[in-house]
């Protein structure tokens, strides 16, 4: 018995020995290739983690990544608690761990000079960084410094955004400290986009004109040219155009050529260079390069019909591709109108009529001052329907922006006539105190050809909370404070739900219907008047119809001050009064919606 049991251990200890030397001798492959090859292309599609980090998930676990060196092993970094993950606010506790795993690799370098890794350790910081914002957004971590203000039901409604600020900043030694990593122009690529998100278009422009100097083979030259030539465009100018879409071209042609050696020709690069030929032929017929345009609308349609025929395109490749097709077609009918014209020896049409554009201008005040550095934004009602309320996708699907200057006025030229929704994206403090858009507001605006002045936005000043983040319960409920407002005598306090979390609530409002939810932002909980700085909403109140998702739900309040004769002066910003649960508070507000529950059937 003895000698079968020790037999069974023996056999156990060389499987397990087997196992870990398989797993280890895996990972000294996937090492040895990661630092032969661009592994850029092969990152996979889990979230915001680093290439490193997927490929070596195993070895953290088996805590096996120190046979690679100290570096590699600081470099992968240790997973989130699971324990953090399952408690009282997954989105913050995630937060947590990506400020430290982004504060831990930005260090990096310096901790180990000459390492191979350093490149690589700033590209992945810049992933933690911008996770580490959003989910800080998502978990009331930290209060937003921007905002972005969409009008329902005839008011602004703010939304807080988060700060990618320290994401640059990695992209930015990214690409100035390792100028010959491969990872450098994707970095380049990223700062660009972030100065142009920002509103600083110049600054943008020109560091995608770096990016197609420095770098003309990397696959970032193809966004650089594409984004130089929309400045381009923007200005009118046909020759720039021309010159950048011909660079997007050859710079995506190249890159084309890079991916087809190592396999199927990237279906997103097809349709890509797909799209830059229609443009280009669009540009030519312009010019009245009739004979080059033709040229290119051929070789776009054959590369249509190619395409068409490939069986693993992605949904969005296949509607990028009957996108193109329409505009391969008229260009077709254009070019067809050209040449029978040239046959019948009579003289040339138009250029191909384009939509009249208009000039939108208008005035920022807060108050009764002029209110500059506030963009103004025009978003296509497809746009905002396409994005949903993700406020990120909208903002960098919208090209007609405008920024005030230091008299409040904005101009956002070049707008094709049509429905638009507006936007105001702007810093939710100023002068050390927080703002907010007060002013009615149509949900849609027509544009029309020429000059059009749009009613005056006016900015207030708002009252000042102070309870952010994750809050305790104190005998069944959570105390809500805000600064006293001169002139006030009571206040008016209102619990909503956040933006994102409206779904936890629908049972609640079903008989006011979900969208009419969402038009008039229901409160969960509303107070009386109040004479003092604080009020206690009652924990029983807060709970979402399913118990489930109770640790992921956020809460956003509004503080209103009236003065005697219960006229509003001013109310609270939104965006800076996000707040989540703490674990017993949680606990205690499930037990007391039970309670009522019971109760409620009781009476029944």
């Amino acid at each position: 018995m003895k000698r079968r049991l020790k037999a069974l251990v023996l056999g156990l200890l060389q499987a397990a020995c087997l196992a870990y030397g398989y797993i280890w001798l895996g990972g000294v492959y996937k090492l040895s290739y990661a630092l032969s090859h661009d592994v850029s292309r092969l990152k996979t599609k889990l979230p915001q983690l680093p290439y490193y980090q997927q490929q070596f998930l195993l070895d953290s676990l088996l805590q096996q990544t120190w046979v690679y060196g100290n570096d590699f092993s600081e470099f992968v970094g240790p997973l989130p608690s699971l324990a953090a993950l399952f408690g009282a606010n997954p989105a913050g506790a995630l937060a947590d761990y990506c400020a430290a795993r982004t504060a831990q690799l930005s260090e990096f370098p310096s901790r180990h000079p000459g390492s191979i890794y350093s490149d690589a350790a700033l590209d992945a910081g810049y992933q933690y960084a911008r996770a580490a914002a959003f989910l800080g957004l998502l978990g009331a971590r930290t209060q937003p410094s921007r905002a972005v203000a969409r009008p329902i039901g005839g008011r602004w409604r703010p939304v807080g955004l988060p700060d990618f600020g320290s994401a640059a900043a990695l992209s930015g030694r990214l690409a100035d400290e390792y100028p010959e990593s491969v990872l450098a122009p994707g970095a380049l690529a990223r700062r660009a986009e972030g100065q142009m998100d920002a509103g600083r278009l110049k600054d943008g422009l020109k560091l995608f004109t770096r990016i197609g100097l420095e770098y003309p083979n990397s696959a970032e030259a193809e966004r650089a040219a594409n984004a130089l030539y929309a400045g381009a465009a923007a200005a009118g100018n046909y020759p720039q155009m021309r010159e950048f879409r011909e660079r997007a071209v050859r710079a995506a042609a190249a890159s084309g050529r890079e991916l087809s050696a190592t396999g199927r020709l990237s279906s997103a690069s097809s349709v890509a260079i797909l799209g830059y030929q229609v443009d280009l032929s669009e540009i030519q017929l312009r010019l009245r390069q009739v004979f080059e345009a033709t040229e290119h609308a051929a070789l776009a349609r054959s590369e249509i019909a190619r395409l068409s025929g490939l069986e693993e395109l992605s949904d969005d490749a296949r509607s990028e591709l009957e996108t193109a097709s329409r505009r391969a077609r008229r260009v077709g009918d254009h070019l067809w109108v050209e040449r029978l014209f040239k046959r019948l020896e009579l003289p040339m049409p138009g250029e191909p009529p384009a939509p009249p554009a208009g000039t939108v201008t208008g005035r920022v005040t807060l108050g009764t001052q002029p209110l500059p550095e506030i963009e103004v934004a025009l978003a296509q009602r497809n746009t905002i329907a396409r994005s949903g309320s993700d406020a990120l996708s909208i903002l960098r699907s919208i090209p007609f922006r405008g920024r005030t200057d230091r008299v409040g006025r904005y101009v956002i030229r070049g707008v094709p006539a049509g429905e638009y929704r507006p936007l105001l994206l702007f810093d939710t403090l100023k002068n050390g105190r927080p703002i907010v858009p007060n002013s009615t507001v149509s949900p849609m605006i027509r544009v029309e050809a020429g000059n059009q002045e749009l009613p005056d936005t006016r900015f207030e000043y708002a009252l000042k909370t102070r309870s952010y983040g994750e809050l305790n319960a104190d005998g069944g409920e959570v105390s809500l404070t805000w600064d006293p407002e001169p002139g006030a005598a009571t206040y008016e306090v209102g619990v909503y739900a956040a933006p994102e979390m409206l779904g936890a609530f629908r049972r609640r409002f079903r008989s006011d219907g979900f969208q009419a939810m969402r038009r008039r932002r229901f409160a969960l909980w509303q107070s009386g008047r109040v004479t003092g700085t604080s009020a206690g909403c009652p924990v029983g109140a807060l709970a979402p119809d399913d118990a489930r998702v109770a640790p992921l739900v956020s809460y956003e309040y509004v503080v209103r001050a009236l003065n005697s004769e219960g006229v509003v002066l001013l109310e609270s910003a939104r965006p800076l009064s996000r707040f989540t649960l703490s674990a017993a508070a949680r606990v205690e507000m499930l037990a007391r919606a039970r309670l009522g529950q019971k109760q409620n059937r009781g009476t029944q």
